[in-house]
């Protein structure tokens, strides 16, 4: 698989998207990740893989928030959902936990967005690595692909 940050990369170039670069030290965590980019936390996107009963899924909520499974399980008909385990994260999205990117498009997988995520004009997110973070206006994202946007927060 190619890495997902060169992929993501070439996807912003490809479609002439305007995004910021910042390379900083590896962050791990919502919180730390909105320290270091000096955002708010729910600037960034917390993206996180899922599996249900017959397929995984990419769940996006800002990263401030909690995923609500009781409304994630309504809206997919799935009572099994749980979250991917370590190996799974990287077999299906080639990256580590908490490198997570909200771009489902790049491997393909069906993806859930909260549509709160994007009530401010920018989001932050990693791209498939802890040491890099990716800015981009909110409108553009939400063409980088198909998204199912449904509240899914608690």
């Amino acid at each position: 698989m190619e890495k997902p940050f060169k992929k993501i990369q070439d996807l912003l170039k490809e479609e002439l998207f305007e995004y910021e670069l910042l390379e900083h030290e590896p962050v791990f965590t919502s919180e730390q990740a909105a320290c270091i980019r000096s955002t708010n936390m729910d600037e960034g996107a917390k993206s996180l893989l899922l599996k249900l009963k017959n397929e995984f899924v990419l769940v996006v909520v800002p990263g401030g928030s909690r995923l609500s499974m009781k409304k994630l399980r309504k809206h997919t008909c799935d009572n099994k959902s749980r979250f991917a385990r370590p190996e799974e994260v990287i077999d299906i999205m080639g990256c580590e936990i908490g490198a997570c990117y909200p771009v489902g498009s790049i491997i393909p997988i069906r993806t859930i967005v909260d549509p709160t995520f994007g009530k401010g004009e920018y989001i932050a997110f990693n791209p498939g690595v802890h040491d890099r973070t990716i800015r981009m206006k909110w409108e553009d994202y939400k063409k980088m692909g198909e998204w199912e946007i449904v509240d899914v927060m608690e």
